[in-house]
């Protein structure tokens, strides 16, 4: 019973952990996710490595799934970010009319009053 506990107390520090070095840290490291998936594959493997050694099974195992969940969701990360493109705006531009003139009635055609003005006092 305190293994179940001490691995439910090692993945809410994960967690943490990892929210924490994702918003100070990882976020401005600009890396391959290949290169974050090879390491976090390594890490998973790496219990094979050091069973020679003697280490704590209990704390070394811990501290190992930490690191491998931490490299793995970087990874995540990093492949749902994908490529950034920038979009272009759209300017829209209004077109002018030529023909519009023509095919307006004569009554709805506004003339300028100050040149009506200019032509009577000739």
């Amino acid at each position: 019973m305190p293994y179940v506990l001490l691995i439910l107390l090692a993945a809410v520090v994960g967690v943490i952990l990892y929210n924490l070095l994702n918003v100070y840290l990882l976020r401005k490291i600009n890396i391959n996710k290949w290169i974050v998936l090879g390491v976090s594959i390594l890490v998973f493997f790496l219990p094979i490595v050091f069973s020679r050694f003697e280490f704590s099974p209990n704390i070394m195992s811990i501290v190992q799934s930490m690191l491998f969940v931490i490299l793995l969701l970087w990874f995540f990360d990093l492949n749902s970010k994908g490529p950034i493109k920038k979009e272009k705006q759209i300017n829209i531009k209004t077109k002018a009319k030529p023909n519009k003139l023509k095919t307006m009635p004569k009554d709805s055609i506004i003339i300028n009053d100050t040149n009506k003005k200019g032509k009577n006092k000739k």
